[in-house]
């Protein structure tokens, strides 16, 4: 996946934005959604290295893949806890990594021969994120 996110950093405790992203959970039948969320994050150390936290929490817009017969992906709840580090540029760039906990629920519909299936999915991944602050 990839992701944006715009916010402000209140004080080293406490920063908050709004994000938009997009995510693949399984490569072979294109189950992509788009998260929309909104993001809290912060920093425990003054320092410019630094373990941080964030969590964003949204809802994810299915898309269809209709050469899989998926012709409607209803979304749902979009939610990623996640610690890490900072790590501090002198240019006022900063380099992070995190492990988060990935959340996504969805309701899809597939074409098959008898009509229309229906399958609730609840998407649970471990990740590991890089990422570029300014």
């Amino acid at each position: 996946g990839i992701a944006n996110v715009t916010g402000y950093q209140f004080n080293r405790w406490i920063g908050a934005g709004i994000g938009v992203g997009f995510d693949t959970y399984r490569l072979i039948s294109n189950e992509q959604f788009i998260p929309v969320f909104a993001e809290a994050r912060g920093y425990l150390l003054k320092k410019s290295v630094s373990p941080m936290y964030r969590y964003q929490i949204g809802y994810g817009f299915g898309l269809k893949d209709l050469e899989q017969d998926l012709f409607k992906s209803e979304g749902g709840i979009y939610s990623y806890p996640a610690i890490g580090i900072r790590f501090g540029a002198n240019s006022g760039g900063n380099v992070t990594m995190d492990l988060g906990y990935k959340l996504q629920l969805s309701t899809q519909h597939y074409r098959v021969w008898e009509g229309v299936e229906v399958r609730s999915m609840t998407y649970n991944r471990f990740t590991l994120r890089c990422g570029i602050q300014f």
